[in-house]
């Protein structure tokens, strides 16, 4: 009778992929229903995706190598400052749910009359089709498109134009497969991609530079 919230990756990624799963609570979860703790359970995947987030500092130092910091109090003041700003937009998306019936019905057995061993395969199974369901709820954002226009191109310099030529294929990709993007995008892909390059720019991720005139 009650809902549990688990984060099925155990952390957010720092790069935007899907994560490994994290076995640890669902095997706890279907270790209950093995005892008899209730008759069904139907589990939500939910996406869910920022325009920025706050710790974009840390996660680039992270990346290049460093050290995550440990969480502290004192961290906890200095992100009040944080918050007063600006970070964009949060996506939400729920996926369709998935009911242990239909599984046991998959499976043929039900979980309470299952061996260990099969439980625990049932727990693998279950945590990819949750990550599963998230990644075809992903929402492509302006940051992620722009950041993947910049990094296609494997010279430190890129033109305007080939950031846009960039930009165009994986637009025309992702509504092939219609793949759900921000409204940022849908409204101005140009409008969004330049306004995102700017950003990039304030953050020092990026620099700018004027081509030398020939001759």
């Amino acid at each position: 009778g009650f809902n549990i919230e688990v984060f099925i990756e155990g952390t957010r990624s720092r790069n935007g992929k899907l994560l490994l799963p994290k076995l640890g609570m669902l095997s706890i979860i279907l270790n209950a229903v093995h005892q008899g703790a209730c008759e069904h359970l139907t589990f939500v995947p939910i996406y869910i995706g920022y325009d920025r987030v706050p710790e974009e500092g840390a996660y680039i130092h992270e990346i290049e190598g460093g050290q995550k910091a440990p969480e502290s109090f004192g961290q906890f003041i200095r992100a009040r400052r944080l918050l007063k700003k600006r970070f964009g937009r949060i996506y939400i998306q729920f996926c369709t749910p998935l009911r242990l019936r239909d599984l046991e019905n998959e499976y043929g057995a039900r979980v309470r009359d299952m061996h260990a061993r099969e439980v625990r395969t049932l727990s693998r199974d279950l945590g990819s089709r949750v990550l599963q369901a998230i990644d075809r709820q992903t929402v492509v954002t302006p940051q992620a498109l722009a950041a993947a226009a910049l990094l296609n191109r494997p010279h430190k310099a890129i033109s305007r134009d080939q950031i846009d030529f960039h930009v165009d294929t994986f637009m025309t990709y992702l509504e092939a497969r219609q793949i759900t993007c921000a409204e940022t995008l849908a409204a101005d892909v140009q409008h969004a991609v330049t306004r995102t390059l700017k950003h990039f720019v304030q953050q020092k991720y990026i620099k700018p530079f004027k081509a030398k005139a020939e001759g």
